[in-house]
């Protein structure tokens, strides 16, 4: 069955190695398609990130491991698609700044794919 976007909702595509938003991402629930269009396999983990923080301090926290998240907290989303592979998952957005972050590695470079480049910062307004 063909995915048919309705007007509004949001779809996240994940190439080697970003996302795409189809739109600006509105403040409350939605229902969000994720679309693999790489080569490789990837994810789609959302953060909420706390006031003043940015999707750089989100990574240098992950660098401590063992310490609390302050910087921010997940809300979701999808893990394991393979090449073509798609899924949904359900939030809900309130004003803010959220993270989009894949963890998985590049099975050439041995490198997680949020460190060639695969992270997205994106903002909700009121």
């Amino acid at each position: 069955m063909k995915f048919q976007k309705k007007k509004g909702e949001l779809e996240i595509q994940t190439v080697d190695f970003q996302f795409k938003l189809s739109n600006g991402v509105s403040k409350g629930p939605q229902t969000i398609r994720v679309h693999n269009r790489g080569k490789q396999a990837h994810e789609v983990v959302l953060f909420q990130l706390a006031p003043e923080k940015t999707v750089s301090d989100l990574l240098r926290e992950f660098e401590k491991p063992g310490e609390e998240m302050t910087t921010g907290k997940p809300l979701g989303g999808m893990t394991g698609l393979g090449k073509g592979d798609s899924g949904f998952f359900e939030t809900e957005f309130s004003p803010g700044n959220y993270a989009l972050v894949c963890f998985f590695l590049d099975p050439k470079k041995g490198a997680p794919h949020f460190s060639l480049g695969m992270v997205s910062q994106f903002t909700v307004h009121e």
